[in-house]
């Protein structure tokens, strides 16, 4: 998936994602909850 593909999905800015996919900025539990949805995957996933 891409990282606009993923933007567009949770409803977060293109640059958010970047930031967060490269350990900028931390994200509230909301953002990882809808990232979790966007991607299909488990919460020990995504959070590893």
């Amino acid at each position: 998936m891409t990282q606009e593909k993923l933007a567009d999905l949770t409803n977060l800015h293109l640059r958010t994602i970047q930031k967060i996919e490269a350990g900028h900025i931390n994200i509230l539990l909301t953002t990882a909850r809808e990232l979790k949805k966007a991607i299909g995957c488990s919460w020990d996933s995504l959070m590893k």
